[in-house]
């Protein structure tokens, strides 16, 4: 299933906290990211920019406490597999249209080089 970036959909724009500076141990400013887990859906978090990798200070932290009520932990994951599954159904409906314009390019090509080869 593809990977869907629903961040900046979320973003609070009158809410500060999402435009003030948070340092790593590293020094290095972070950007508030979202998580979109099943436990977690739409839940705000800095973390270093090197987390999970070997040159990670493990710096983590959420934005707030945990507000997501019991309905948005139930809704949100069925609509983001929702809409997975329906991008899905698109990328497979637009696979065939791609191939059969590729091979009509490829014999428009094929057609002018062999007009160009009968004028030489």
């Amino acid at each position: 299933m593809r990977s869907i970036n629903l961040t900046n959909l979320c973003m609070e724009e009158d809410d500060y906290t999402t435009k003030k500076k948070v340092y790593c141990n590293h020094g290095l400013v972070m950007r508030l990211k979202t998580t979109w887990t099943s436990n977690n859906p739409g839940r705000r978090y800095w973390s270093c920019p090197y987390y999970g990798g070997p040159r990670s200070c493990n710096f983590w932290c959420w934005k707030n406490k945990e507000n997501i009520d019991p309905r948005s932990k139930f809704v949100i994951p069925k609509l983001i597999q929702k809409l997975g599954k329906l991008e899905n159904i698109v990328e497979s409906k637009l696979q065939p249209l791609h191939l059969n314009w590729l091979r009509l390019l490829k014999k428009l090509t094929s057609r002018e080089i062999s007009n160009k080869m009968m004028i030489v």
